[in-house]
């Protein structure tokens, strides 16, 4: 190999290193920790609406699902309970069920987000949230809350709304009965492609809802409310590829790049190239050893080569410029 040759390797390897270090999956759920906030007045020890917080509404029109921050006096101290933050110095909170004996059928709160950008058609997602169950209402206790992904906008709703939505993620724990530590509550699905909003909530009637009578001496208001925190919606990419992308010598150059890269390979070879995301951007099988691929279009970020020969597989990451 000449000087020149050896040169340009060891800088493709130094950026291919720089370029590999902790890759943090994008939290499609905008102002997921409740950090931010519209107004946080102090004046409102009891907690303020969800609309309080930045992204953040209710479904219900007439609905109460609340926010509580440090900063306006209702953490960790509030009329649901006492509890700190899973991380920062705010949470949400709503009803996951009321009795009929509340006197308002299928009484529900749900909090409603736009996610940043809507999800990707046939593309794998992982959702996460932490709830706590609020000790004051600790008659009752329920294993149902979940979180709907919809291609629409859904609000002003009546107060008494079960939404009947199936939800793509919703918890498997059992009941939540947890006052002291968060639970967490997380799941993969598979998008169908445009889901633009998240609700967080119970989407499910009386029928439907599983209850267990909790505490020594249940007070006479029979309800289930939980404390929510940490919502996250990431794609789901196979660790494997991203480690194996880390571990592997560079074979692909320019990299960074910003028109044209060159991959040496054996002959006889598949190249799939995947975005940060998942999605095959470009694909191609090859005899010759060498070749150049046209990356003019695709935009700028991380994607994934994937080099199939026989029965070997190997994965590389590249950035586009």
């Amino acid at each position: 190999m000449t000087t020149t040759k050896k040169t340009e390797t060891i800088l493709v390897a130094i950026l291919f290193l720089l370029f590999s270090q902790n890759i943090s999956a994008q939290n499609l759920i905008p102002n997921g920790d409740f950090e931010s906030h519209h107004t946080c007045d102090s004046t409102y020890g009891a907690g303020q609406q969800i609309d309080s917080a930045v992204s953040w509404f209710k479904v219900c029109a007439t609905g109460t699902s609340d926010y509580f921050n440090v900063c306006n006096g209702s953490v960790p101290d509030n009329f649901a309970g006492t509890q700190s933050p899973h991380s920062g110095s705010a949470y949400a909170g709503l009803y996951a069920w009321l009795s009929m004996a509340s006197g308002i059928e299928n009484y529900r709160e749900y909090i409603e987000a736009p996610l940043a950008s809507p999800l990707v058609a046939n593309t794998t997602y992982h959702f996460s949230m932490y709830v706590n169950f609020a000790e004051t209402y600790n008659n009752f206790t329920t294993k149902n809350i979940g979180a709907y992904f919809s291609d629409s906008i859904i609000h002003n709703l009546p107060l008494n709304t079960a939404l009947g939505y199936i939800p793509q993620v919703e918890n498997t724990s059992g009941f939540i009965s947890q006052t002291v530590s968060w639970v967490l509550v997380e799941g993969d699905f598979i998008a169908h492609g445009g889901e633009k909003y998240v609700i967080i909530g119970n989407l499910n009637d009386y029928a439907h809802t599983d209850t267990m009578a909790f505490g020594a001496n249940p007070t006479p208001f029979l309800a289930t409310y939980f404390y929510i925190d940490d919502v996250s919606l990431t794609t789901k990419f196979p660790n494997e590829i991203e480690e194996a992308a880390t571990k592997n010598p560079v074979l692909i150059y320019p990299n960074p790049t910003n028109d044209f890269m060159t991959i040496n390979l054996v002959s006889g070879s598949n190249i799939k190239i995947m975005n940060s995301i998942g999605q095959v951007v470009y694909e191609n099988n090859y005899l010759n050893n060498q070749v150049q691929i046209d990356f003019r279009n695709q935009a700028k970020g991380i994607y994934f080569v994937e080099i199939n020969c026989g029965e070997k597989t190997k994965y590389y990451k590249i950035v586009k410029q």
